[in-house]
């Protein structure tokens, strides 16, 4: 899935994001700057992605699969899928799957 329409437009007034490179805009209430992921212990490419993350300087919230059921089910209701790890979000609706590097940056701004 990839950025709305919506939040294309927005990050693309601000000058391709020059001046909010690693910030994300919010449809209402202007920047977010908590990035929530979805990860388990176990999987290698969810340590790449928090290792990624960091050396952007991202701030991130991390929900660990196996062991908040909680958030296991927020993670398959958005994205349909009963483990799909690393999950990326910024608002739960727009979200990249796995470790992919160019859908993380766009969605990002990075």
């Amino acid at each position: 899935m990839s950025v709305s329409d919506d939040l294309r437009e927005k990050i693309s007034v601000a000058d391709d994001c020059g001046s909010t490179r690693g910030k994300i805009f919010g449809k209402a209430e202007g920047l977010i700057d908590v990035v929530k992921i979805y990860t388990m212990e176990s999987c290698p490419y969810c340590a790449k992605l928090k290792r990624y993350l960091k050396s952007k300087d991202v701030e991130f919230e991390e929900f660990d699969l196996e062991k908040d059921p909680a958030a296991r089910e927020v993670c398959k209701k958005m994205t349909g899928i009963e483990w799909a790890v690393p999950v990326t979000t910024i608002d739960g609706e727009n979200f990249v799957i796995d470790f992919d590097k160019p859908e993380i940056d766009k969605l990002l701004c990075l």
